[in-house]
Order: structure tokens, then sequence, then C-alpha cells
């Protein structure tokens, strides 16, 4: 009878009640309304950061009517049409009741729920009058409990009749803390962090990790609303969230990074267009204040990894790493603050893995942004990137440390310094020998000037193969680079991959790498491809399996494969594909 709504799945402040259906049983509904009064009365040991009078009345209230139901259920008493028919309109304002507490007390909703006070309290004050209205009119009478559960639901009802849902002058007081304290950001002026901290004391936010879900849920509005094309509360929302970003910042300098999650350190090579969220959006800031927000906390954390203990400089990166991770204004923000020489700073001196981690995983965030990559270059970080690539002190730092150079590769210019970089083959070549943590994992990759090795791809790290080819993928847009390429065994090896790997990145990657070689290294590339009967399969399969950009690369190099099959037997081999000079595949 009671729906089980998954609290994290409905949006906030909805309340999707369902009447209970005519055909059901007294004996029925009279147990749903004990189990969801019990469900309420459970929220009393709940934290109500905002709205406690109203709850903490609403529960009580219940609790009284609990003991009613309870005891009309012991005596199995027989229920008239009429007492059914309010027990149903009591349990469908229960089941709002509940809605709202699960709101009033959900996880990282405290700042939203404070501002949205005046919708909370009249929610509260209809769901009252409700309950009063359905024992204004419940037949007591024709009910043979107790005198004094009887006197309990008369004085419930005379409570509810008269109830007086204010707003909390607390709460008052730390919403317009909240405006003015927005405000002064959107003048460019920087509040005094004292009015801030008692803003969060009020909501008990007491730390980074409550801080934390609050920018998280706020991040979650926003996408709900941009998803939904109701971007009416998105200024304000980001306006919040710029708050709390700060707050995270700047205000909680205690932070127990062991206990956070690490898995946004490993995104590595994204796969192209493999975002679920629109990205693209985020180049403008969602407000003025907001915009001010991250240039007050982007000069802050500059400093702090200039000036501050080794301590500081790492929650400083690790701020970083979350603010670019998927945000492009807040990169160009962190890049102009000038947060990149002393990211690289902090790499080189790392002596920590998980320090080291946060570093390169900050530099990989930034090196997405066209800015940041030349200030990577410029600031001598490809030196430091190849070195943790080399040394890296976890898998996970090496990973990342290979997929910033792809992003620096992206740029022509940076490629060529790459591949004229001394130490990148023999890092390349010394990851291969040693492999990885596991002992056998290894690593491929290439040089525009030098040959290399690749080896059997190691077949228990999946992620680990797709960041490889796409390097390879960016290396072979070249024709230097499809000479180093096909200097290797890659013309049997990356087929297997393209046959074997579980990810869809990999696969595309894999495809991309091979449509180069062909294009680059002409008819004698093609003609060691054509002779792989199984490769023909595996591209079919990537063009009902793969993304849109994966499937036009399969259906292209299946193309180029049957056009030298149909010119091969009439002697035109050389006219397949247009190369810009010969290359010699071993």
């Amino acid at each position: 009878m009671i729906q089980n709504f998954d609290q994290t799945a409905r949006r906030i402040l909805t309340f999707p009640a369902v009447h209970p259906c005519e055909a059901i049983s007294p004996a029925t509904l009279l147990n749903s309304l004990i189990n969801l009064s019990q469900n309420i009365c459970n929220y009393q040991s709940k934290l109500f950061a905002t709205q406690r009078k109203n709850a903490r009345q609403t529960i009580r209230q219940i609790g009284l009517l609990l003991l009613f139901f309870e005891e009309t259920r012991d005596r199995r008493l027989a229920l008239s049409d009429s007492v059914v028919l309010c027990f149903s309109e009591l349990h469908l304002a229960f089941q709002k009741v509940k809605f709202l507490l699960e709101d009033c007390t959900r996880e990282g909703a405290k700042l939203w729920i404070l501002i949205k006070f005046q919708i909370v309290s009249t929610q509260f004050r209809a769901l009252i009058r409700a309950i009063a209205t359905a024992l204004d009119v419940l037949p007591l009478s024709l009910i043979d409990v107790g005198g004094e559960v009887k006197e309990l639901v008369e004085l419930v009802g005379k409570q509810a009749r008269n109830a007086k849902v204010e707003v909390d002058p607390e709460d008052e007081w730390a919403l317009k803390q909240v405006f003015s304290i927005v405000d002064h950001f959107e003048k460019g002026t920087e509040p005094d962090s004292s009015f801030m901290k008692r803003v969060l004391d009020h909501l008990e936010i007491r730390n980074w990790n409550d801080c934390n879900k609050e920018i998280k849920f706020l991040e979650e509005q926003i996408d709900f609303q941009c998803s939904d094309c109701k971007e009416r509360e998105v200024p304000f929302l980001s306006s919040l969230l710029g708050l709390m970003s700060y707050c995270r910042g700047v205000i909680f300098e205690t932070w127990n990074h062991r206990n956070n999650d690490k898995s946004d350190a490993r995104h590595g090579i994204e796969a192209p267009r493999s975002q679920s969220r629109d990205i693209a959006r985020t180049i403008s800031p969602g407000s003025p204040a907001a915009a001010e927000e991250m240039k007050f906390l982007s000069r802050f954390l500059a400093r702090r990894l200039v000036f501050g203990s080794r301590e500081q400089k790492t929650k400083a990166a690790y701020e970083i790493r979350l603010l670019a991770k998927s945000n492009i204004f807040n990169r160009s923000c962190l890049i102009e603050a000038g947060t990149i020489l002393p990211l690289i700073n902090l790499l080189s001196s790392c002596c920590e893995h998980y320090a080291q981690e946060i570093a390169i995983s900050a530099l990989l965030k930034l090196s997405k942004h066209t800015c940041g990559k030349k200030e990577i270059i410029e600031s001598g970080g490809l030196q430091p990137i190849l070195a943790v690539l080399q040394r890296g002190l976890s898998l996970e730092a090496k990973q990342m440390a290979a997929a910033t150079i792809f992003y620096l590769a992206s740029v022509k210019a940076y490629r060529k310094l790459i591949g004229e970089t001394p130490e990148v083959v023999p890092t390349l070549v010394e990851l291969i020998k040693d492999g990885t943590t596991c002992g056998k994992k290894e690593w491929s990759c290439g040089n525009f000037r030098a040959t290399f090795t690749l080896r059997e791809p190691p077949k228990d790290n999946d992620e680990l193969i797709a960041d490889s080819v796409a390097v390879l993928a960016a290396i072979a847009e070249s024709v230097d680079g499809t000479l180093a390429i096909l200097q290797t065994s890659a013309l049997s090896t990356i087929p297997r991959i393209l046959q074997s790997s579980p990810s869809r990145h990999a696969r595309e990657y894999c495809v991309t790498v091979l449509l180069s070689l062909c294009k680059n290294g002409g008819a004698e590339a093609i003609a060691i491809l054509a002779k792989d009967h199984s490769l023909m399969s595996s591209l079919y399969s990537l063009l009902t399996d793969g993304t849109p950009h994966g499937s036009s690369k399969a259906r292209a190099l299946i193309k180029t494969l049957h056009k030298f099959h149909e010119t091969s037997s009439s002697g035109r081999i050389a006219s397949v594909v247009p190369c810009e000079r010969p290359v010699h595949v071993w």
C-alpha cells in the first residue's frame, strides 16, 4: 500500500502521492496507515537544518494519531464506509508529509530547502489543514476505542485547525544573509567570511564533506532544469553553486581526502561524445555572481599553491581538479589566475603517490582547455609530466600523465615538440618493459621520429588499452607518425584489439588508427590489413554498436578495403588511396 519511491530519483519538492483505491479492504488501509505513520515518526531523530518547528509539530501530531490507529487495529473493529473514507484522505496527506520530510532532511539539500522556505512552509500549512479537515469529518462516535484515545484524536484535530505554520526567524535571518552574500559577490566584492561561517553553522554544514554534498545536489538541480529546458532558476542555482564552491575551497581548511571518491581522478582520455552532460553550456558562467565567485576562488587557490603548506597545496590542487572536471568557465578562470605553473612545481616535488595523482589530475583537467595546453607547454610542464609517465608513483598517475600528453598532442605544433623530446621514446620503452603494478600489463605508444615497440595488449586493463590506442590515433594523423607506427607490429596487433576489447572506446580508436595508417601508409599498409579476414566482421559489428563517429570511421575503412580488393585484381593497387610519400611497411 505504501509506495516506495527512490529519494534520489524523485525531484525535490514533488509529491507523487496516490489515493487509496476504492476497493481496498479496511484492514489493509489501516495497516498501511500505521506503517506510514511509523515511518513519519522515525523522522523525529533526523536532522532538520531548517523548518525545525513545522516538522516537529507535524511529526508529533501524526505520532498521536498513530496511537489511535494502533488501538483501532488491536480491537479489530469493523470500520464503516465513512471512516474508511476519512482514513483514505489521511493516508493521502500522510504520503505527502513523508515526501516533504524526506526533502527537508535530504542529503545535500540544506541550502536549497532554506531558499525555498516559503514553498516548504506553505506545504506544511496545507498538509496540516488537510489532516484537520479529515479529522473534522471523522465519525469518532462510530469507532469503539477508549475515551483517552478519542480525546487525543480530538486534541490533534483542534491543534491542526489552530496551527500557525510560521517561518522560523533564524531561517529568515539565514536566508537574508545568503542573498546579501550573493549580492556582494555580484558587485565584485568579497564578503566577510565570518558571515558565511554563521550561515553554514545555522545550516549545520560543518565540514568539507557536508559542503561538497551541497555542491553535488546543486549541480544535479542545474542538470535537471537544463535537461527539461526549464532554466528559469538556473542563474540563481549557479550563484548558490559558486557560493558553496567558494566555501568548500576557502572556508573549510580541513579535508579528509582519503575518504573521498578517487574515481574522478582516473577519467583518462575521454571517449568521443561520451559525456552525458552538455559541457559546452559551461563555457559561460551561469550568473554574474557565479563568475565573480569563481574568480575570487581561483585567485585564492593560486595563492595557496604558491605560499601554502604542503597539505594546503595538495588541497588546492584537489579543489582545482574538482572545479575543472566538467566546467569550461572554471578552467579558464583557474588558468587565468595562474594555477598551472605552481601545479607543475607541485608535481615536480611530490613524494607521495596520492598527492602526485591529485597534481597530475588537476593538470589533466586544465590541459583540455586551449589556453591550458599553451600554459603547460610554455611553463615547461612537458618534462615533469614525462617524468611522471616514466617514474610515476602509481598506475593512476602514469595513466593521467599519458592522457595529459594526449591532449597536448592535439595541437600540431606541440605534437612536433613532443616527438622531438629525447626522453619520450626511452620513457615509453621503459614502461613497456616494466609493465604495471600487476607485472604483466604493458603500454603501447609511439613517437614521431623514432621506432617503438608495440607489444601484445594487456588483457586485464581495458582503460590502459583504450588510452594507449587513443595516443596512437593522435600520432597516426601525420605521415611521420604513421611511419613510426608501421615500423612495429601494429598492423597485426591493432586488429586483435579491435576484435577482442570489451571497450567501445578502445575499438573506435583502433579503427581511427587503422584508417590513418591506410591513408598515410598507402597500398602496402592496406594490403596487409586486407589479408586479415577477421577484420571485416569487427568493422561491421562497430557499424551497429558504435557511436555515430565510430560507425563513420568503420564505414570509411570498409570502403577502403573493398576498393583495394576490387582494384588489386586489375593491377591498379597504387591508386587505392592518396599518400603523401611512399612508406615502407615492415
